[in-house]
């Protein structure tokens, strides 16, 4: 289906397209500046359990990257 992608990319495409419609659905009037944050602290909470897999440490520093993008 995505032909020679990889994890990586395929992470960086879904994590592009997430920001951009955080940013619309603020932009739209839809969700506000603070129901993305919970939304986002909401995930993290959902991830903490497992932080100590690097991986998923990497994710939840992605989340708060994703929260700095969205507020932009």
């Amino acid at each position: 289906m995505f032909g020679d992608s990889g994890a990586h990319d395929l992470g960086y495409a879904a994590n592009a397209i997430l920001i951009a419609l955080m940013r619309k659905l603020v932009s739209n009037g839809t969700l506000s500046q603070d129901q993305i944050s919970d939304l986002v602290d909401d995930a993290a909470s959902i991830l903490a359990p497992s932080d100590h897999i690097g991986s998923i440490a990497g994710a939840m520093r992605l989340l708060d990257d994703i929260k700095f993008r969205v507020a932009a």
